[in-house]
């Protein structure tokens, strides 16, 4: 009688046993030893656990700021670099001497003269002179300047640039010219480029180069002044020549003419056409 009941008790335990760890045999749920409410207490595994986490999570961030920072940056240096030189007012500054709509000073003298005639700018200057026809409006340190230039002299006669002041009494240049002159020393005109400054009353040649012959008479040639960072390159018929360096006495520039010592003490001239003036990089 006493067997019985013990087997019966067997048998009920381990029904009881059954129904109680069936459940988690099946549940394949991983089960966290971190509670969602583990309290942090020293020597926690939960709270260095969750410490670990939230430093992850504080990285993750930074380097999300991170990254649009860098793309922030890399898109403003692009753009920088695709925006080319900043404009200038004015430029570029173009006339082909149809009319004179831009503002030209002309004027008549003894000596000098300046006009519009027959779609061309006309420049003109008497022996020992020189005139410069200057930009309308242009006041500028770094520039590329280029027209055609046409004259019917060969000798005796200087064309280029001028970059100075007319705005003070007396004005004050600094001419880049190409030309011919008389040479003492070979008894024969020589050509050259030359620096030449004009103080207010004397003209002085700051330096000079010898050249073959530019042009011929009546023949069409394109001049052209490169200005930047202080460096001044006069071109002649596409070539680069001579590069100067100098303080400018002024923002302004234009066309000139000298006529240097010639024996029939006549005026010499030149007719620019297609003037063209830009930013060095625009052009």
């Amino acid at each position: 009688m006493l067997r019985s009941k013990l087997t019966l008790f067997a048998a009920a335990l381990l029904v009881f046993l059954a129904l109680l760890l069936l459940p988690l045999a099946l549940d394949n749920t991983p089960v966290s030893i971190c509670g969602s409410g583990a309290a942090a207490q020293e020597g926690d595994p939960c709270a260095a656990q969750n410490a670990t986490i939230e430093a992850y999570q504080v990285v993750a961030a930074q380097a999300t700021v991170d990254k649009a920072n860098h793309k922030a940056t890399v898109q403003a240096l692009e753009a920088l670099c695709n925006a080319g030189p900043t404009p200038v007012p004015g430029l570029p500054f173009q006339d082909d001497f149809a009319a004179n709509t831009k503002g030209w000073f002309e004027t008549e003298t003894q000596y000098t003269a300046v006009r519009i005639e027959q779609g061309q700018l006309f420049v003109g200057a008497q022996e020992f002179w020189f005139m410069a026809a200057l930009a309308p409006e242009l006041r500028l340190r770094d520039f590329y300047a280029e027209a055609t230039m046409t004259t019917v002299y060969e000798e005796s006669v200087f064309v280029g640039f001028a970059v100075g002041n007319a705005e003070v009494s007396p004005a004050r240049y600094h001419l880049i010219l190409a030309g011919s002159d008389w040479n003492e020393n070979e008894q024969d005109f020589t050509w050259y480029v030359r620096l030449y400054l004009w103080d207010g009353t004397t003209l002085t040649v700051q330096d000079q180069a010898e050249y073959a012959p530019f042009w011929q008479a009546g023949e069409p040639v394109r001049i052209a002044l490169e200005a930047s960072g202080g460096q001044y390159t006069l071109f002649v018929k596409g070539r680069a020549t001579q590069t100067y360096e100098f303080a400018s006495l002024g923002e302004q520039v234009g066309l000139v003419v000298y006529a240097p010592d010639n024996a029939l003490n006549e005026i010499r001239y030149a007719y620019f056409d297609n003037l063209n003036i830009a930013q060095p990089a625009a052009r």
